[in-house]
């Protein structure tokens, strides 16, 4: 939409038409532009307009996603505000402003912002906003998307947040003014908010940053979190390689559906905690998260990413042999292949005082034996096992307690009670030694 000759005039996909007052213009062009609603576009524009609570005016915040691949350079992001001073004309412009378009191809995602004056003697009823991708080469105006709201939305919003008692994994969903950590997390326990680090392990933190993940720990009671701040669409994510604590944004956003272009997630390492370790498939507001890394880069996520994407991956473990600490399940009896292999490991140690249960190397399963380390919280641990493949040449799986060396045999599904339980057990694939105690 442009000024000749101080006519205003409207172009779209090079069609160009003088619009002027009357009541034939609306329902012309209301045909027009019906006609071009299920018309494929290589750009999504998710548009959101705000009320500024300082100046009175509006914050235009136009998400985009190119769904396809554009090829003319000079593009631009036009935002437009309109007003209808009468009934009998159609709108007129009052604010107007453009900056450079830099999305080209499928998958990429930009955030573009305006902020627009307005008279406090408008009716805001009869206000609209309208954000266009159009091009601005000297061979093509062509209009590749365009979206309008007359919605103004309080840019801030309320979420209230229940946390489990004892070390629970978190993240902060939304921006905030004040992110000091009791603040965000009042009836956490003071000095146990940590972040994580590769080379340094767990750091001592007092701010909480979005997109990172943390450890804190609240009393067996548990508590709430009641914030108020601005909403979170998207969030770009830096990982490095190895592990990484992270955490999402104002909505959930399923694991699957997080923008990876660069393939840097290990498959199936994307791990919540609740009283241990799990594998996580959405991403909740206000948790905190673990994946691994292949290296160092980034991923997005996004309100856009409701369409979960599936990568084509094998479950090694879905045939194996489990045991269970407290419903914290272990695999053995399988084997898998060493490009894989990373894929069933664990994150980190949570801090002492948190459960947790894995084989010594850090993985979730194994081939034929190994250590088991535990981290326990409690005395008691209910222990069941569900065997689905024998041991070979006559052999047996046992499971030993190394505190005082009796053997459990595992064969079939079961539950094992052991009074005399210690920090570390070991799983064999061997002949008994003498008459196990069950």
């Amino acid at each position: 939409m442009y000024g000749v000759g101080g006519i205003p005039h409207v172009e779209f996909n090079g069609h160009v038409d003088v619009i002027g007052g009357g009541t034939n213009m609306y329902p012309y062009y209301a045909n027009v532009y019906s006609d071009l609603i299920d018309d494929d576009s290589p750009v999504y524009i998710d548009l959101v307009a705000y009320l500024n609570q300082d100046d009175g005016g509006l914050d235009i915040v136009a998400d985009i996603v190119m769904t396809g691949d554009i090829t003319t350079s000079d593009n631009k992001v036009v935002f437009f505000l309109t007003y209808k001073f009468s009934s009998e004309y159609f709108c007129t412009v009052v604010g107007y402003e453009y900056v450079d378009f830099e999305l080209y191809g499928e998958g990429e995602t930009g955030l573009y912002t305006h902020h627009f004056d307005v008279d406090p003697t408008w009716n805001m009823a009869v206000l609209n906003a309208i954000v266009l991708v159009q091009s601005y080469s000297s061979s093509s105006k062509e209009i590749y998307n365009g979206a309008t709201t007359n919605l103004w939305q309080d840019p801030t919003m309320d979420m209230t947040l229940a946390y489990s008692g004892d070390w629970v994994t978190v993240g902060l969903p939304m921006v905030m003014d004040n992110n000091y950590y009791l603040n965000i997390f009042p009836d956490g326990i003071e000095s146990t908010l940590f972040s994580f680090n590769n080379n340094t392990g767990y750091e001592l933190e007092t701010n909480v940053e979005n997109g990172t993940g943390y450890w804190i720990r609240y009393p067996e009671a548990g508590g709430y979190s009641t914030l108020t701040g601005f909403e979170i669409e998207d969030i770009t994510v830096s990982l490095e390689e190895n592990w990484n604590m992270f955490s999402g944004i104002s909505t959930p956003v399923y694991t699957n559906a997080i923008m990876d272009p660069d393939g840097l997630i290990v498959p199936y390492t994307i791990y919540s905690f609740d009283q241990g370790y799990s594998q996580a498939a959405m991403i909740f507001p206000g948790k905190g998260y673990w994946l691994r890394s292949y290296g160092d880069g980034e991923i997005t996520l996004t309100t856009m990413g409701g369409q979960a994407r599936t990568k084509p991956f094998v479950n090694r473990m879905e045939d194996a042999n489990i045991i269970k600490f407290n419903n914290i399940p272990l695999y053995f009896g399988v084997s898998v292949p060493e490009t894989e292999i990373w894929s069933y490991s664990l994150p980190p140690k949570p801090p002492e005082g948190a459960f947790d249960v894995r084989f010594s190397n850090d993985m979730i399963y194994s081939e034929n034996s190994g250590n088991i380390e535990l981290m326990k919280n409690k005395e008691k641990l209910n222990i069941s096992f569900d065997i689905k493949r024998d041991a070979d040449n006559d052999q047996v799986w046992i499971l030993v307690n190394l505190k005082d060396g009796t053997e459990y045999i595992l064969n079939g599904t079961g539950t094992i009670d052991i009074a005399n339980l210690g920090d570390n057990m070991q799983l064999l694939n061997d002949h008994l030694t003498w008459f196990p105690m069950r």
